[in-house]
């Protein structure tokens, strides 16, 4: 809700999620993600007022949006509960926010290219155009990509949450023709090892830490790229992948 009347978000890096769980809520509106307590009685609903957000450097109109989302949360009094979408509602009844469930799809069957990933710095950077990263969950606890290297991992999880077993087994190649390429292959890696979480919809997976903290955003990839043995410029052999130490989540 904005003076205006009601408008969709503006998109961003965070990809706009708002998760709550036993009383704690983390919400996104494009860039920091917002976190914080709640209460819920049967269909009222009170927000803290101390929010916490890690200060990311977000473009003026996101940061616009975050400040609009804070303003409503102290408004907000009652949920409105449909088969697709929750609607947060003022004392009058009025809509102030809409969130919906996006649609579940299976991690497997697909490439997922990566589109941007928190760095070393802890800040989100969009992945460089070329060589492409990718990623693909080849079976129920395994994993494998390339970046500048191939690499390969073990993994278990449920409807939300992922971990890696064990490190991740890397060529450790390089890319002799890019430092900046390189760098990023190190960070993603580092990133990938600390994934505690996903979200996963038609357009787009999400990888998270513990805190709910984006770590990577990856889209599905075209055919040619899921096909193509070449499309990265590698034909290296796959690491062979660490044995799980955990039974795996189905």
């Amino acid at each position: 809700m904005t003076a205006n009347g009601l408008r969709s978000v503006l998109t961003g890096t965070g990809s706009r999620y708002a998760v709550f769980d036993n009383g704690r809520f983390r919400i996104n509106g494009g860039c920091n993600t917002l976190n914080g307590s709640y209460w819920l009685e049967r269909d009222r609903l009170i927000f803290s007022p101390h929010v916490a957000s890690l200060l990311l450097d977000c473009p003026d109109t996101l940061l616009a949006q975050e400040q609009t989302l804070l303003s409503l949360f102290a408004a907000v009094e009652r949920i409105s509960t449909l088969t697709d979408r929750l609607n947060l509602v003022d004392a009058t009844g009025q809509t102030l926010l809409t969130l919906t469930r996006p649609k579940a799809v299976p991690l497997q069957g697909r490439t997922w290219q990566l589109k941007a990933y928190r760095d070393a710095n802890g800040a989100i950077v969009s992945a460089l155009p070329t060589p492409a990263f990718s990623l693909e969950f080849i079976s129920a606890s395994n994993l494998e990509g390339r970046t500048c290297d191939t690499y390969r991992a073990v993994f278990t999880r449920d409807e939300q949450n992922l971990s890696l077993v064990g490190p991740v087994a890397v060529s450790r190649q390089g890319c002799p023709d890019s430092e900046a390429a390189s760098r990023q292959g190190i960070d993603y890696i580092s990133a990938l090892e600390q994934v505690r979480a996903y979200q996963v919809d038609t357009e787009k997976l999400l990888l998270r830490d513990a805190d709910g903290r984006m770590l990577a955003r990856f889209e599905p990839a075209d055919d040619d790229f899921a096909t193509d043995p070449a499309a990265n410029g590698s034909d290296t052999k796959l690491p062979v992948a660490p044995k799980p130490l955990l039974p795996t989540l189905r």
